[in-house]
């Protein structure tokens, strides 16, 4: 059995022996379930959203081990589900925070329990002042050496995380530009994977690893049909909700086809990426909660593997943007070893635009 349980930035999900945490717009790592050593959390107040930390042993590029989620209530609850699931499952959790005591009162040591007791034995060890004040001395130099060092490893992999995803993305950039009538030396380098992008009509179906795509209708819309209840809860009554201020709602409806080995969480899984183009190769991502969209998937409505369903994405853009499509691209599946994709599938909905 899986467990899981969405936040503003993520999903986490667990099958016992391990949790993967996805956070939007990076790729998902995946932890042994005894790492868990704690879950705190804040229960959200009226509008204040509540949070989640996941609390896991140290490393290199998490010194303190925290991982912090802001959730809704509707995820609130979804996660205390996770928390009980995983002390059930009889994992390494070693406590728990009242909610009621709030975030900013809790204290987490930088060293799991288990690993204190063994750190003891050096205390009597320490038999004169001037061998504590050495040792104290070659302490602090070796943590300034390492937080150095640890430093610039943390930089480092951030670098090449965020190169990744830049060449993935400029691999459409560049073929905007070109379409555009842009001088083609300014998308050199940016070529690589470009072969497996795959561009596509309206009314046509596009397919991106196990994600296929059919664009039913696209445009702007002075309003959305959105569950009254407000961010976080259902009803299933519905009002207009209008874009804020200086903005408008482009929406895209599409039918989307599983052809992956599992199951798909549409509205409040991340299923695949999806995010909507305009003619500057400006890129948007679709607005919160989709499951309050009027005739999408309830959260947790899981797409079965063969089958299809119809979403509407609404993107909340500039006035003055002009919108010409859209792409996604298939995430893959860590339980399955199933590969994410590099390259994105395209769209295009203005016949004025075209990717060569």
């Amino acid at each position: 059995m899986e467990f899981i349980f969405h936040a503003h930035e993520g999903v986490v999900q667990s099958n016992g022996n391990s949790v993967r945490v996805a956070i939007d717009g990076q790729n998902p790592f995946v932890l042994p379930a005894s790492c868990i050593y704690r879950i705190e959390m804040k229960e959200p107040q009226g509008d204040v959203p509540g949070q989640v930390v996941l609390v896991t042993s140290p490393s290199e590029g998490n010194p303190t081990g925290r991982i912090l989620f802001s959730v809704d209530s509707h995820q609130y609850s979804e996660a205390q589900a996770f928390d009980q699931a995983l002390r059930s499952m009889g994992q390494n959790i070693t406590g728990h925070i009242n909610p009621a005591s709030g975030i900013s009162n809790m204290s987490v040591s930088d060293i799991p329990s288990g690993q204190t007791k063994k750190l003891a034995w050096w205390i009597p060890v320490v038999s004169g002042f001037t061998a504590l004040v050495l040792g104290v001395a070659l302490g602090w130099g070796f943590t300034q050496m390492h937080a150095e060092h640890t430093l610039k490893e943390v930089v480092a992999a951030k670098d090449v995380e965020i190169e990744r995803l830049d060449t993935s993305l400029n691999s459409v950039k560049a073929q905007l530009e070109a379409a555009l009538g842009r001088d083609a030396g300014q998308g050199a380098g940016g070529d690589s994977g470009t072969s497996g992008d795959t561009e596509g009509r309206p009314n046509e179906e596009i397919s991106n690893g196990g994600i296929t795509m059919k664009l039913l209708e696209s445009g702007e819309k002075p309003s959305i049909s959105f569950d009254s209840c407000g961010d976080g809860c259902s009803n299933g009554k519905f009002a207009p909700k209008n874009p804020d201020a200086d903005t408008k709602f482009w929406v895209a409806t599409v039918e989307v086809t599983n052809n992956t080995k599992k199951p798909l969480d549409i509205t409040c899984g991340y299923p695949y990426e999806i995010i909507a183009l305009n003619s500057d190769n400006q890129q948007y991502t679709p607005i919160d909660d989709l499951y309050d969209v009027e005739g999408n998937p309830a959260c947790n409505a899981e797409l079965q593997p063969g089958t299809k369903t119809k979403v509407t994405y609404p993107f909340q853009v500039p006035l003055n943007a002009k919108m010409i499509g859209l792409a996604f691209r298939d995430i893959g599946d860590w339980s399955t070893d199933t590969p994410a994709q590099d390259n994105y599938a395209v769209i295009i909905t203005d016949s004025n635009y075209h990717i060569s």
